[in-house]
């Protein structure tokens, strides 16, 4: 059956006519139908995530997540230990503020420096060491002459009380200098060559939740990627081991990575930057 609708415009009245299957073409192509006869399990209630969770963990291949929420210290630290065991991760989510800190954790991985550089840091380290040891006697001989008329270093510097505060005022600016060269520096960071975030940005219509461990079973239902989503609130979830279904989710997955525009990595750099 046909349907007509009618659009009007400043000197006319014109009749469009939308078919069925043009109505259908207009929908993402794997979100056009329910799968039926699927075999699944259903839990109702707190603590749904358990199972997700203990899925994620034991992942030996890969883990894709399609959530707009993700947040929390366990979630993250969960991720960081597949990333880790070079588990490929990839997520679909969107802006939020409490997405940052798992970004920031996750998203780049920490590699030691190795070769001339390495011995250059340990160099400036040794030096920065040396700085304190002297910067502390320097404060204990000002303390004391300035206090107690004592003096511990009269014979090694004959300088006087002010040319020598003036001369640990600059060590100490010295030393600050350094220890903002080295600290930090003993490793570097790259971006993860087995971590995909596609973040959209927060006015995207995104509320699926599916979870989908080494392409063998997959969850989906109404908890988020977060701590309080998988232990604290009521929620649904459904698990299934149906290759027909984890097939749909990843195209679902490719589907949505195709149709949406996610934040560019320069700018949510930025961001995790700012954060």
């Amino acid at each position: 059956m046909k349907k007509t609708t009618t659009k009007r415009t400043n000197n006319s009245t014109k009749k469009t006519v939308k078919t069925k299957t043009e109505r259908k073409k207009s929908i993402p192509k794997f979100e056009q139908s329910f799968l039926e006869g699927i075999s699944c399990d259903i839990y109702v209630g707190k603590k749904a995530g358990i199972s997700v969770r203990n899925a994620i963990r034991k992942a030996k291949k890969s883990i894709t997540v399609i959530s707009p929420f993700l947040s929390g210290n366990m979630i993250t630290e969960d991720v960081f230990e597949v990333l880790n065991k070079d588990v490929q991760v990839n997520i679909i989510s969107k802006d939020n503020e409490r997405i940052y800190p798992f970004l920031k954790k996750n998203l780049y991985s920490q590699n030691p420096i190795l070769g001339s550089e390495k011995w250059l840091f340990l160099l400036g380290k040794y030096i920065l060491i040396f700085f304190y040891i002297i910067l502390s006697i320097a404060a204990l001989e000002i303390f004391t002459s300035f206090i107690f008329d004592v003096s511990f270093t009269k014979n090694v510097l004959p300088i006087s009380k002010n040319n020598f505060l003036v001369l640990t005022i600059i060590l100490g600016i010295l030393t600050f200098f350094l220890r903002k060269l080295t600290i930090n520096h003993e490793f570097y960071y790259s971006k993860r060559d087995n971590f995909n975030v596609h973040i959209l940005e927060k006015s995207y219509n995104l509320h699926s939740k599916i979870y989908i461990i080494d392409n063998k079973i997959a969850f989906l239902g109404s908890l988020n990627f977060t701590t309080t989503g998988f232990l604290f609130n009521h929620e649904t979830c459904i698990r299934t081991t149906d290759k027909s279904v984890i097939r749909h989710l990843n195209n679902v997955y490719k589907d949505l990575i195709k149709s949406s525009k996610p934040i560019p990595s320069g700018e949510l750099k930025k961001r995790i930057n700012q954060k």
